[in-house]
């Protein structure tokens, strides 16, 4: 819902705000927006707005966090399910990691290029996919940048590990992690699961993600 919304007030005038009743609210709490929905109403009273960056996934906007790999396969597999929240998206994560296999991807960002075999390739705006599980605790979402999550090749086995790590903020310090920050990646790949904002769609053999620096006023 706060994806389809937004979509149409960036580089407006118009004041955003949200009211977490999502089951992860990822935005929201990168947003530091109180989880309580009573104070997040009065919040809005104060009316206290600032401007934050929007991206593009392919000339789709999106706001917290996109992702091709196994966290856009999962997306696909947890849209299907009648029951959201954390409990259920974790059984559908435990169901399928054990059997995922990494995609190879070439990655052009601050004219470099990096070929590589990854898991997960993140590309955040906000720190987090919600219920404080962080993939990108260094975003930033008014520094005009990107932070790209690669999630390298890894044993099974270190699932619980990374688990831990990712509630903890400490995610980037494993070795199994990159993380390359930039305004525009382009990333050419043929595996095609994508998620923005935790929604599945299509990706493409080519995908250009772009920064909207400070493109949206917020109520926070």
């Amino acid at each position: 819902m706060v994806n389809e919304v937004f979509q149409s007030l960036v580089n407006t005038n118009v004041l955003f705000s949200i009211i977490p009743k999502g089951s992860g609210n990822g935005v929201a709490r990168s947003l530091g927006i109180d989880m309580n929905i009573k104070t997040a109403l009065k919040n809005i009273n104060n009316l206290k707005s600032k401007k934050i960056d929007t991206v593009t996934f392919n000339g789709l906007p999106y706001l917290g966090i996109a992702g091709i790999g196994f966290d856009g396969f999962i997306a696909k597999e947890f849209s299907k399910r009648n029951k959201r929240g954390l409990i259920s998206y974790i059984k559908v994560v435990l169901k399928h990691y054990k059997d995922f296999k990494c995609s190879k991807y070439t990655i052009s960002c601050n004219n470099e290029l990096h070929e590589l075999d990854a898991f997960i390739v993140a590309i955040a705006n906000t720190q987090q996919y919600g219920n404080n599980a962080y993939i990108a605790p260094r975003a930033n979402i008014i520094d005009g940048m990107l932070d790209l999550v690669i999630v390298k090749k890894h044993s099974k086995w270190l699932l619980p590990i990374l688990l831990f790590k990712g509630f903890t903020k400490t995610l980037h310090k494993s070795k199994y992690v990159e993380y390359i920050k930039s305004k525009k990646f382009v990333i050419k790949t043929n595996y095609k699961q994508v998620h923005i904002d935790g929604e599945p769609i299509n990706g493409e053999k080519e995908n250009i993600i772009e920064i909207l620096p400070l493109s949206l006023n917020i109520l926070s």
